[in-house]
């Protein structure tokens, strides 16, 4: 809790002091692929931007995440993560702070013996926070991006069978993450 609270106040006091030429961006749209970051093994995500102001935007985010969950690895969750994000524009390279949030919910089913199945319902809230750096790649809208995450997420469980357990686990993970793709 104390390093994402420094990391938020480095970054703020980046954010607030850099004095480098402004950067204009002109494109709205942006598709990319992530790799690492809470979602383990990766994203693809969809980005618009809402509202520019004088040297901040404003964007909504959309996605589709992967990820292995089970621990026998016979198992992965699949979902779609919407979020926002605010940009600074420097010169050189954007310096962005983003929020996501994803719900999913799995079901699966153990066969056991020649008596039936058990099955077993899974519920994921992850609710993301992520602090990064964007630089575009060539004037064809070519970009590359790493942050770092924070990720708060909160498993609940069920299992029907006999004894009906259940189950809730509630943890804060940090992440890296790269990602590159394209705007326009």
């Amino acid at each position: 809790m104390k390093i994402g609270l420094a990391t938020a106040l480095v970054v703020f006091v980046f954010l607030s002091s850099a004095h480098n030429e402004l950067y204009c961006q002109t494109d709205k749209n942006s598709l990319y692929v992530e790799v690492g970051g809470s979602t383990i093994i990766g994203s693809v995500g969809y980005e618009r931007t809402i509202k520019e102001f004088d040297r901040y935007s404003l964007s909504g985010t959309v996605g589709y995440l992967y990820w292995p969950f089970s621990s026998q690895g016979k198992r992965t969750i699949h979902g779609v993560p919407v979020g926002f994000r605010v940009y600074r524009h420097l010169k050189t390279l954007d310096v962005f702070g983003s929020m996501a949030y994803a719900f999913v919910s799995d079901r699966e089913d153990y066969k056991v013996g020649n008596f039936g199945a058990i099955t077993t319902t899974t519920r994921l809230n992850i609710t993301s926070l992520s602090f990064g750096v964007k630089k575009r790649l060539s004037e064809s809208g070519w970009f590359i991006s790493a942050s770092i995450q924070g990720s708060y997420i909160r498993e609940a469980s069920e299992t029907g069978s006999t004894e009906g357990q259940a189950g809730l686990d509630t943890r804060f993970q940090p992440w890296a993450a790269i990602a590159t793709g394209k705007s326009f």
